[in-house]
């Protein structure tokens, strides 16, 4: 068994922090961080990517939505390369019950993402939406909305970025820095794509998709008063799937849905037709086991 550098471009679909754009970008952050692959007889069996911090003074490795196991990998050889990953804390993509013989011990029940199927038919995916979310659709798509794509530039969507960081603070809700936008965009040129509805001349919502291989993640989304009165935010969605569907992309990520604390996005997501399915948990390495 051997841990090698993953190849800039793996051929299987990883989410968005098991793959080596996620590493390029939170270098050009100044963090320590190294997309990995596990190779058995010269085959890929697993990707993840690697990031090294200081918690509470103590250094420790630590891997997020990985590592991502090639299907019919078994349960014993994913333990034996656990161990030689000394990863300390693992969060994985799914259920793994691998951990436990491998030494680690849940912390944290397992959150739940939405995943939208890029690969149906588009008439398919509309037959997916919910009732209403159908309804709010149709009624974006009446309001004389335009929806247009274009590469993130930090100079040209400065107003994007701004209301992001608006939202963060009146909402009071945690993520991945601005910063990250900008280095992502950076190390991934073309990857972060802003899709913006327009109502005469002007933006009334937008969001960021970041692309990574045959996957996308949804990463931050805005909307106006007259955004939110057409319904805009349904129009985006469906043009940014489609547009990444047209590019090859076969998943998108919309990240977690929490009914407890942001039910309104929950709800939103939920009508898409995404899939809903659990992660795997938080998992610490617990010395002598």
């Amino acid at each position: 068994m051997e841990i090698t550098d993953a190849p800039q471009e793996p051929a299987n679909p990883l989410p968005l922090q098991a793959h080596p754009s996620f590493a390029r970008s939170l270098l050009a952050m100044g963090q320590s961080a190294r997309a990995v692959a596990v190779q058995k007889e010269g085959a890929v069996i697993a990707n993840l990517v690697q990031i090294r911090r200081r918690i509470l003074g103590v250094p420790l490795t630590l891997a997020t939505r990985g590592p991502v196991w090639r299907p019919d990998i078994p349960e014993t050889l994913r333990t034996m390369a656990l161990n030689h990953l000394c990863l300390r804390l693992v969060e994985p993509d799914m259920a793994d019950p691998a951990l436990r013989p491998a030494g680690y011990r849940q912390i944290l029940t397992p959150v739940h993402i939405a995943e939208l199927d890029l690969t149906i038919d588009p008439v398919a995916r509309l037959h997916s939406l919910a009732p209403n979310w159908r309804n709010a659709l149709h009624k974006a798509e009446q309001a004389g909305l335009s929806v247009v794509s274009q590469a993130f530039d930090s100079m040209a969507h400065g107003w994007l970025l701004s209301a992001e960081a608006g939202q963060r603070s009146t909402r009071g809700y945690r993520a991945l820095p601005l910063d990250f936008i900008r280095a992502y965009a950076q190390t991934n040129p073309g990857q972060a794509i802003v899709f913006i509805a327009i109502k005469d001349a002007a933006p009334v919502a937008a969001m960021m998709m970041l692309r990574h291989g045959l996957t996308a993640t949804y990463h931050l989304g805005w909307s106006g008063s007259q955004g939110r009165a057409t319904a805009a935010h349904q129009l985006v969605l469906i043009r940014a799937a489609d547009w990444l569907a047209e590019r090859g992309h076969i998943r998108l990520d919309l990240g977690a849905v929490d009914t407890d604390s942001n039910r309104g996005l929950a709800r939103f997501k939920i009508g898409s037709g995404a899939r809903i399915r659990p992660l795997g948990g938080s998992w610490v390495k617990v010395p002598g086991l």
